[in-house]
C-alpha cells in the first residue's frame, strides 16, 4: 500500500530490530589518517551531534564534562577551556575532520544527521554515540524506563530512532510546532534495562 492510500487508523508494520551486519566497520579514513571506532571517537561524534559547531577549520563543543573532554582530547588532540564547575569547552582545529563532518553530518544544526558509518559499526560504538548525544540533547531515566530527547533537526531524530532500534527500543516522535522542535521519547521501555550498559553512563 502506498503512503497516499493510508488513512487514520491503518496499522503500519515496523521492524522489531534492524538486522546486524556480518562485518562491522572498525575504522574510518579521514584525510590520510585512520580513526578506530572506539569509545573515544564515538563520544566525540555523539557530542558533536548534540552540541557541536563548525566555524572555519574549527569544531567547537560547548559545556561538556571535563572527563569526557579529556577522553576525546586523548584521541584527537584539541584544546580544553574551563567554563563552570566540571564543565568545559572543547575545540579541535582539523580541516580534514571539518570536511568529513560537513559531508557526513552537515554543519547546519537544523539539518544535522547521524554519519552513515555509525549504522554499520559495533553496538558498543553505537552505544557511545547515543550516550553522549543523549547527555547533550536528552536524558535517560533508568528508574522510570524512559528515554527523551529533542532537536531542531528532523533527520537527526529519525536517525537516533533507528539507532535505538538496534537495541530493541522503538520510540515515538512528535513535532512541537511553537518551538520548531522534533521530540523523541520511549514510554516505559522494558528493553532499557538490557540496553542500559551500552547507552548510559549512569550506574
Amino acid at each position: 500500500v502506498t503512503g497516499d492510500k493510508l488513512v487514520v487508523g491503518d496499522r503500519i508494520p515496523i521492524a522489531y530490530r534492524l538486522p546486524s551486519f556480518d562485518t562491522e566497520l572498525e575504522y574510518v579514513t579521514i584525510g590520510k589518517k585512520n580513526y578506530s571506532l572506539d569509545n573515544s571517537f564515538g563520544s566525540f561524534i555523539g557530542c558533536f551531534l548534540s552540541n557541536g559547531i563548525i566555524d572555519g577549520d574549527q569544531i567547537s563543543i560547548d559545556r561538556i564534562p571535563m572527563e569526557l573532554a579529556t577522553t576525546i582530547q586523548s584521541k584527537l588532540g584539541g584544546k580544553i577551556s574551563p567554563v563552570v564547575d566540571s564543565l568545559v569547552n572543547y575545540v579541535l582545529e582539523n580541516s580534514d575532520m571539518v570536511a568529513f563532518l560537513r559531508l557526513e553530518s552537515n554543519s547546519i544544526v537544523n539539518q544535522r544527521r547521524v554519519p552513515s558509518f555509525v549504522f554499520v559499526s559495533s553496538l558498543k560504538f553505537i552505544g557511545s554515540v547515543l550516550r553522549c548525544y543523549l547527555d547533550g540533547d536528552g536524558n535517560i531515566a533508568k528508574d522510570k524506563h524512559t528515554i527523551r530527547c529533542c532537536s531542531t533537526s528532523r533527520q537527526l531524530i529519525d536517525d537516533v530512532c533507528l539507532l535505538l532500534n538496534y537495541f530493541h527500543i522503538v520510540p515515538y516522535k512528535f513535532f512541537q510546532e511553537n518551538k520548531c522542535l522534533y521530540h523523541l521519547g520511549d514510554r516505559k521501555s522494558t528493553r532499557l534495562n538490557s540496553s542500559h550498559e551500552w547507552i548510559s553512563r549512569m550506574p
